[in-house]
């Protein structure tokens, strides 16, 4: 599953008991972004993760459930492995290939570690870059978002549905 969001940021004017759009801003969003946001929420209503009393029933139970769901999901993910320095390391290292912006979102958010997965993020790729400007991305992507610390956690659920088919 992959996630991707566009955030739309609205400037609303109260007028004549109606809300007007006054100015209008999409903004692509990197999954970084997204869980540093997510958080920022959960911290600021205070939200505790399950296994934790809650002191206080929360105004919006959906959308507290929710949050938890994507951030519990994206910490599973190489989102969490990432920081700011390294998002601008890699926009600057993948700046000398002709990358579209939501490639390079794109490139950011899944960390392809093979051509088949770069294949499917980059439009024409075999046609746009040699095999060896491929791989020169994929080799960006592997020193900045080593593919070790995703994986570790992959292989837990494996071996723990391994056992559960062996019984």
């Amino acid at each position: 599953m992959k996630v991707s969001i566009a955030l739309a940021i609205n400037i609303r004017v109260k007028t004549n008991s109606k809300f007007q759009v006054i100015s209008e801003r999409e903004k692509l969003l990197s999954n970084f972004e997204v869980l540093e946001h997510l958080k920022e929420i959960q911290q600021q209503n205070n939200w505790k993760p399950n296994d934790q009393k809650k002191y206080k029933r929360s105004f919006n139970p959906d959308l507290e459930t929710v949050t938890k769901e994507v951030v519990s999901y994206l910490e599973k993910t190489t989102t969490a492995q990432q920081s700011v320095e390294l998002i601008t390391s890699c926009m600057n290292k993948l700046a000398k290939f002709q990358l579209e912006k939501i490639e390079r979102l794109q490139i950011i958010n899944s960390a392809p570690h093979s051509l088949v997965n770069l294949y499917a993020i980059v439009e024409e790729c075999d046609q746009r870059f040699t095999e060896e400007e491929s791989q020169e991305i994929l080799d960006i992507v592997e020193e900045l978002f080593p593919q070790e610390a995703a994986v570790e956690g992959d292989d837990e659920e494996v071996v723990a549905d391994e056992d559960v088919e062996m019984s």
